[in-house]
């Protein structure tokens, strides 16, 4: 197999397909910067074949990374992917107790704190009202902060889903024989597929109704709905993928079921978060 050629790839897209990827990629990675993200410590590489017995190990990539990196990285392998339509309930519960673990003098106590998430885990899965869960985001951590990393992982997701999809392309017998056996009921079609496929379902919750709840709450609304609809038009236009409704990616105002965890009332903890934040 030759060496990849970058400018050869580039001029190629240009003429058989009039796409100019260079300027595309710098106007995504510019709107990218509008996500707002705490800069903290992570693995780096936190996946599931680096958990050795309930610890990790291979720490050669510690270091400081976008504060839902090690959350991505680890879900990216579909033995352990959660649900799309599940996603905004998971990760709220996994924000409350991130914050319980990690502020030093919370509003509540950091037991308090887990078990008001523990306690309403079965109700969300159902689809009822999580009430508790949205006033320990509403009132003692703050809407916009939760909405920032929320758009943060999804981002973070489908990058990540997009840098798995192009080692699965040409993978290695190496890489197979350490791989598939995780997934006895995967073909390696099926296996090369899979992220793409994913990136379409992240596509399908970014341009439904409830989508308008996670933008209108985080910060530079227009620029990172811009980002998601570049990238998106982008895989569509490479034939990566076939995301419908992009044009859907605007602010909507009502009919979420997700409305709870972004309902109108106190956005605490926006200050004590300013210093951290970079884009």
């Amino acid at each position: 197999m030759g060496k990849y050629n970058c400018r050869k790839t580039f001029r190629w897209l240009l003429r058989e397909k009039g796409i100019n990827l260079r300027e595309r990629l710098e106007k995504i990675v510019l709107q990218r910067g509008f996500i707002n993200s705490i800069m903290e410590l992570q693995h780096g590489d936190c996946r599931l074949q680096h958990n050795f017995n309930g610890t990790f190990c291979d720490l050669e990539d510690f270091g400081r990374y976008p504060w839902y990196r090690d959350l991505v990285t680890y879900t990216s392998e579909e033995i352990v992917t959660p649900s799309v339509s599940e996603l905004p309930a998971l990760l709220a519960h996994y924000f409350v107790h991130r914050w319980a673990y990690l502020s030093p003098q919370p509003p509540v106590t950091r037991q308090n704190a887990a078990d008001a998430a523990f306690q309403k885990l079965e109700e969300i899965e159902a689809g009822q009202n999580p009430e508790r869960l949205n006033k320990l985001i509403r009132e003692e951590i703050g809407i916009s902060i939760f909405a920032d990393f929320l758009v943060g992982c999804l981002a973070g997701m489908i990058e990540e889903d997009i840098i798995i999809n192009g080692a699965r392309k040409k993978p290695s017998r190496e890489y197979l024989d350490r791989l598939l056996p995780h997934y006895p009921n995967y073909s390696l079609e099926k296996l090369q597929s899979s992220r793409m496929k994913h990136i379409q379902k992240l596509y399908s919750l970014l341009t439904s109704p409830d989508a308008g709840y996670f933008f209108q709450h985080c910060s530079n609304q227009e620029q990172v709905m811009d980002y998601f609809f570049q990238m998106g038009q982008l895989l569509n236009d490479l034939g990566l993928t076939k995301i419908e409704r992009l044009v859907e990616l605007e602010p909507l105002s009502k009919g979420s079921q997700y409305r709870f965890f972004f309902a109108q009332g106190l956005d605490r903890g926006r200050e004590s978060y300013g210093d951290k934040k970079s884009a």
